[in-house]
């Protein structure tokens, strides 16, 4: 072979390699950008699922609190309503004063019975029943007070 023959296949022999070697990057590079592609385009589509997703919770989250609200809502009224009825005093001041003429009466009535022999049991009995009825005519009185 001659100088020339070796010069030509070395020169087309480099030129080959620089040319393989440009190709070879240049089909690289197109296979990384396909793959940017597609990684971006299933990054999109997890984070549109994520989002729905989100989404959905937010609406059962804010359901399940409405929810939670009403319910705390109607705890208070019941329990506002408990309250009001226990310190809501069924008696007036006329009760008192009532049970106090009863309490006046009844001591009369033992003084009666005093006079008129073997009424014993009957006095100790509206004695009994005057001061029951004072006690009573007091705690309304008592709770009349706290109620107001």
């Amino acid at each position: 072979m001659q100088t020339q023959h070796l010069i030509i296949i070395a020169t087309f022999s480099a030129l080959g390699l620089l040319m393989m070697t440009y190709f070879i990057r240049k089909a690289i590079g197109r296979a990384f950008e396909k793959r940017v592609a597609t990684q971006a385009t299933e990054h999109r589509d997890r984070v549109s699922a994520l989002t729905s997703d989100i989404t959905r919770l937010i609406n059962v989250g804010l359901d399940r609190d409405e929810r939670h609200q009403r319910e705390i809502r109607a705890l208070k009224i019941d329990h506002l309503a408990a309250l009001s009825q226990h310190t809501a005093s069924p008696f007036t001041e006329i009760d008192h004063q009532f049970l106090k003429q009863v309490h006046g009466t009844l001591l009369l009535a033992k003084q009666t019975w005093r006079a008129i022999p073997g009424t014993e049991p009957y006095q100790v009995k509206a004695e009994r029943q005057a001061e029951t009825v004072l006690e009573l005519a007091s705690r309304i009185h008592v709770a009349q007070g706290a109620a107001a």
